[in-house]
């Protein structure tokens, strides 16, 4: 295939892309943040396709008095090179205020030492050069922005697979996603002719995007925890195991937070006493969110002696909670163990502890209205 078929291939993707980055915009299911890096990472492939195609073209021509365009348009393109990975890396990036800042400072110098060679490149020719002729050539110092990429890539890579909401099989799929930009990039090295490495980051990037539309499935748009149908799913797994521990939680006031202040104040509390409890059991288990405002996570066996000191740590934390609105969040819970060999099924160690969730609720009204 000849550099300019390679060139015409690669518009079409561009085609391609950008059209997807609609379809995208008009998503409200999959996930603000992931949604938002899906978009930009896909802009900023865009640019670098479009870069490079002009790069094929004027090299092609073979005119002296355009080198100073070709020049500029490849510094832009492996200046830029490593930026995606670190936008990847900078989405996910946990944390905030003045730590998060030192961090991205600190992850963006590698980028900004490859920038300043590149720019360098005009008159030393360390990274590439443009002959007399518009010929592009590689230079001593070529593989400098892929060694920033691939470092940016592996800590990103590190990043993604560490994060809880993926399970093992959607870590393996986006492995698989993620070493498509690799092969090209070594291909790419290996055969300087074959463009291929913008063209396989366009289609990885697509491929994402259906890897993101089947996420949706899975999680709760509401609240971003996993849904009913995975926690039935999860149920079924967990039939397995020896022993697992079944955490119920119902948020007691949702109907009067919807009625009186609407149900953007509801979605709030429940968006924001999901993520806590899942904070105080991120160590032992999984939230689900099961029903319009219950809630259920699946733990590792844990002593029963431990079970009150969590409920008390989770209505602590409940407590501190601020709303927009003038309600404190207050949670009933329940649990029960199930048992294998002991048990017919998980399904039955659930039912047990939503009617203990429901005694606890009951009580709680009690005591509320005995003014305790």
């Amino acid at each position: 295939m000849s550099i300019l078929s390679l060139a015409g291939a690669d518009f079409f993707v561009v085609i391609a892309l950008g059209m997807i980055i609609c379809l995208a915009r008009r998503n409200v299911l999959i996930h603000r943040s992931n949604n938002l890096m899906f978009v930009h990472l896909s802009l900023a492939t865009i640019l670098l396709m479009l870069l490079e195609i002009i790069t094929i073209l004027l090299e092609q021509q073979g005119n002296p008095r355009l080198n100073a365009m070709s020049y500029l348009s490849n510094i832009l393109g492996f200046s830029l090179s490593p930026a995606l990975p670190l936008m990847i890396l900078l989405f996910n990036m946990p944390g905030k205020g003045r730590k998060l800042r030192l961090q991205r400072v600190l992850l963006s110098i590698p980028l900004m030492i490859n920038t300043a060679i590149c720019i360098f490149s005009f008159k030393t020719g360390w990274v590439f050069s443009i002959g007399a002729q518009g010929q592009y050539d590689r230079g001593d110092l070529f593989l400098l922005p892929t060694a920033a990429a691939f470092y940016y890539y592996g800590l990103a890579g590190i990043q993604l697979l560490s994060r809880k909401e993926y399970d093992a099989k959607d870590k393996q799929l986006l492995c698989a996603i993620y070493l498509l930009p690799a092969i090209a990039t070594v291909l790419q090295i290996l055969f300087k002719d074959l463009l291929v490495l913008w063209s396989s980051v366009a289609v990885s990037l697509m491929l994402f995007y259906i890897f993101l539309l089947s996420t949706q499935f899975k999680f709760d748009p509401v609240t971003g925890m996993r849904n009913r149908a995975q926690f039935e799913q999860e149920m079924r797994n967990h039939q397995k195991q020896d022993r697992v521990l079944l955490m119920v939680f119902d948020l007691n006031n949702l109907k009067t937070i919807n009625d009186q202040y609407g149900h953007k104040a509801g979605d709030e509390a429940l968006q924001l006493s999901s993520r806590t409890i899942q904070q105080c059991l991120s160590a032992i288990g999984i939230l689900y969110r099961i029903g319009g405002d219950e809630f259920c996570a699946l733990c590792k066996d844990v002593p029963i002696q431990r079970i009150q000191a969590l409920f008390h740590k989770i209505d602590i934390a409940l407590e501190r909670i601020e709303l927009s609105v003038p309600v404190k969040v207050r949670m009933a819970h329940g649990f029960s163990y199930y048992t294998k060999g002991k048990d017919e099924s998980v399904q039955a160690a659930f039912m047990r502890a939503d009617k203990a969730m429901y005694a606890n609720k009951a009580q709680s009204k009690i005591t509320s209205f005995n003014g305790y």
